[in-house]
C-alpha cells in the first residue's frame, strides 16, 4: 500500500517544476519500477511534479492504476527492469491505460542525479518530449505462443545439461559411448544407457542394442562399452537419466500447449505446405534416412505455421521449423513486421546492421550493438549451416568469408536472411531459390560491369582475351 508518511525528498520533488524541452505528449506518467518499491511521477494542475511511492504488491498496483485514472493519465512509460514491470504493465493495460515499455539504456540520467524519485521524473520528461521510443511487443493475443516457446527453450537447455551429466558419468567409467554414436541422446545411446542403469554390464549384450543404421561396427561398440563400472557413477547416471526423461515429458506437454495455441489463431491458408522448388543445376541428394532432431516438435508445426501465416519460411535454406517458430513467436505472427517501417528498421532492431560511430567526419568503427535478441541468435545459428551449402546463400557466405572473415561473414548472412524474411512476411511472396551457379554468374557479370566502368573513367578500354 502507499506509504502515509512523506519523505523530505518527496516534498522536494513534488515542488520542482518540469523544465527543459517543450512537451509533445500530455497526460503522461513516468514510472520507476523496483523489486519492492514503485515511484510514479505525473504533472499536477500547476505543471509541478507529483511523485508518489507505492509498494509492489497487487493491491498497490491496483492503487497506482486507480490514481492514474483519477488524475486523467492516458499513457504510462516505464523502463524494462527484469520482470518486475510485467504485472504493473498488464494491470495498466487492463484498466485502459496505454502502457509503454522503453529500453533502460535510453533513460540513463546525468551523473549525480540517481534517485528513484528523480528517475521517475526523468522518464516522464523524456517520454513527454518524444525522446523515447517504445519497445516492440507482440499483440496481446499472440503473447502466449512466445511465452510457451521461451519456456520450451529453457526446458531444452535443462535436458541438454542432463545429457552432459550422463556422458560425464559414462566417461568416468571409461565407457566411450560418444565415440561410437553421433549423439549420446540418440536412439542407440539412450537404449544402451537404460540397459546399463537396469544392471546390464556385458559389453556384447550392450553392443547388440545398436541401431541397424549405425556406421560403427559391432566390434568397436564392444570395445567402447567395456568399462569400469562404479556404484557412485552408476547412481549419477541413473539420476541423470531420470532428469532427461522428466524434461522430455515436460517438452512434450509444452508442445501440446503450443499446438493448441497455434490452432486458435485465424487460418490464412488452407492446405499443406507447398513442395519446395528444386534447383535444376543442383545434383540430387543421395537417398538416406533423415536424422531426427531431438529438439524438434512432436507435431507438424511447419504446416501449421504456414496455414496461420500464409508464408512458408522453411523454403529458405537454413531455416528449419524450430527457427521459423522462434521468429514467428517473437514477432507475434506475420503482422508483427508491420511495426517496422523498412528493412533498415527491422535489421536495426535485430542489431544485425552496422553501428554508427562517426566523429569529425570520420567513421571510427561500425561494430554492431550487443543484444540478446532471440531472433538474432536464431538467424546467426541458422547461418552456420550454410558454410558448405550448394545454394545462393551458401555462395554468398563463402564469398564474404574469403573477403573479410568467417565470423563477420556469418553475421552478414544473418543480416541477409533477416532482410529476406522481412520481404516474405511483408509482401507474402513465395521464396524462389536462384541456385549457386546463377548467383555466381550474376556476381561475375556485376564485377565485369564495374571493371568496364572504372576503365572508361580512367580513359582505358577493356578487351576480352
Amino acid at each position: 500500500m502507499k506509504k502515509s508518511t512523506k519523505s523530505t525528498e518527496k516534498h522536494q520533488t513534488t515542488k520542482r517544476k518540469s523544465k527543459g524541452f517543450e512537451p509533445i505528449y500530455s497526460n503522461v506518467a513516468g514510472i520507476d519500477v523496483g523489486s519492492s518499491l514503485i515511484h510514479v511521477a505525473i504533472l499536477n494542475e500547476k505543471s509541478e511534479f507529483d511523485v508518489r511511492e507505492f509498494g509492489s504488491m497487487t493491491p498497490d498496483l491496483l492503487e497506482i492504476a486507480s490514481w492514474l485514472l483519477q488524475s486523467g493519465i492516458t499513457t504510462a512509460a516505464m523502463e524494462a527492469t527484469g520482470v518486475y514491470w510485467i504485472p504493473l504493465f498488464e494491470i495498466l493495460e487492463d484498466k485502459g491505460i496505454k502502457a509503454v515499455l522503453v529500453d533502460p539504456k535510453t533513460v540513463k540520467n546525468v551523473p549525480g542525479r540517481k534517485t528513484d524519485y528523480l528517475d521517475a521524473q526523468w522518464i516522464h520528461k523524456l517520454y513527454s518530449c518524444g525522446l523515447l521510443t517504445p519497445a516492440f511487443r507482440p499483440a496481446k493475443d499472440k503473447e502466449a505462443f512466445r511465452s510457451f516457446m521461451r519456456h520450451r527453450g529453457n526446458l531444452i537447455n535443462g535436458r541438454q545439461k542432463a545429457i552432459l551429466q550422463m556422458n560425464k558419468a559414462l566417461l568416468l567409467m571409461n565407457i566411450k559411448l560418444d565415440v561410437v554414436v553421433s549423439e549420446v541422446a540418440s536412439v542407440t545411446g539412450i537404449n544402451i544407457i537404460r540397459a546399463i542403469v537396469e544392471g546390464e554390464q556385458d559389453p556384447c549384450k550392450l553392443a547388440a542394442l545398436r541401431h541397424k543404421s549405425c556406421k560403427k561396427p559391432e566390434e568397436m561398440f564392444v570395445d567402447a562399452l567395456t568399462g569400469n563400472f562404479q556404484k557412485t557413477h552408476l547412481f549419477t547416471l541413473k539420476q541423470s537419466l531420470e532428469t532427461f526423461d522428466y524434461f522430455s515429458r515436460q517438452i512434450d506437454e509444452c508442445d501440446e500447449m503450443i499446438q493448441d495455441e497455434l490452432q486458435s489463431w485465424p487460418t490464412v491458408v488452407n492446405g499443406p505446405v507447398p513442395p519446395k522448388k528444386k534447383d535444376r543445376n543442383k545434383r540430387p541428394p543421395v537417398a538416406h534416412a533423415k536424422k531426427p532432431d531431438q529438439n524438434e516438435f512432436n507435431f507438424d508445426i511447419e504446416s501449421l505455421l504456414y496455414q496461420k501465416t500464409g508464408v512458408d519460411l522453411t523454403a529458405v535454406n537454413a531455416l528449419g521449423s524450430l527457427t521459423v517458430a522462434t521468429i514467428i513467436s517473437e514477432l507475434g505472427g506475420r503482422q508483427g513486421v508491420n511495426a517496422f517501417e523498412t528493412e533498415n528498421h527491422w535489421t536495426s532492431w535485430l542489431t544485425l546492421c552496422p553501428g554508427n560511430n562517426v566523429s569529425g567526419g570520420k567513421r571510427l568503427g561500425g561494430q554492431s550493438r550487443k543484444s540478446k535478441n532471440r531472433i538474432k541468435r536464431a538467424l546467426c545459428t541458422a547461418a552456420m549451416s550454410l558454410c558448405n551449402a550448394k545454394c545462393s546463400l551458401g555462395a554468398f557466405y563463402r564469398r564474404m568469408a574469403a573477403r573479410i572473415s568467417k565470423s563477420k561473414a556469418l553475421k552478414a548472412v544473418a543480416h541477409k536472411l533477416a532482410r529476406l524474411i522481412y520481404q516474405l512476411l511483408k509482401k507474402g511472396h513465395a521464396y524462389v531459390e536462384v541456385g549457386q551457379e546463377l548467383y555466381e554468374k550474376r556476381y561475375k557479370e556485376k564485377r565485369l560491369k564495374n571493371l568496364v566502368k572504372n576503365a572508361r573513367e580512367l580513359g582505358f578500354e577493356l578487351i576480352a582475351a
